[in-house]
């Protein structure tokens, strides 16, 4: 068994990208692929380049680059906006693991409703059985 490590937010990254991402993970068919935001360590190139091109604070230190990778990035300016860059990172292993006739039903989450809600579910429900299924 392997695991894939995926990030969105990287500096200068489109949507367009991201769906690189999401088919080369749906192509491999990983038994588990993991998505965080990008974090801009310290000593890194591509930390260096976000703060000359100002995508962020050169003061930013540590813990500041990392604390809520998990919810939302930190850079600023980024060609897609804060919203898609979370919105891609929360629906992420639907699109990997999920049939395409399937990917209608994971864009109505973009609504927030209770019909969304119930799809949410539903959809959990699916990825849960998956998990199941390859343990």
């Amino acid at each position: 068994s392997y695991n894939l490590f995926n990030m969105v937010g990287f500096p200068n990254e489109t949507e367009d990208m991201i769906w690189e991402t999401i088919n080369l993970n749906r192509k491999v068919k990983p038994p588990y692929a993991q998505i965080s935001h990008f974090q801009p360590w310290e000593g890194t190139p591509l930390r260096d380049y976000a703060v000359e091109e100002g995508l962020l604070d050169p003061n930013s230190r540590g813990l500041d680059n990392s604390q809520d990778t998990l919810t939302i990035s930190n850079l600023k300016n980024l060609p897609i906006s804060q919203e898609k860059v979370m919105w891609y990172h929360n629906v992420f292993s639907y699109y990997v693991y999920l049939p395409k006739l399937l990917f209608p039903l994971i864009n109505q989450l973009k609504k927030e409703s209770t019909l969304s809600i119930v799809i949410s579910k539903f959809l959990k429900s699916l990825i849960k059985i998956r998990w199941a299924f390859i343990r």
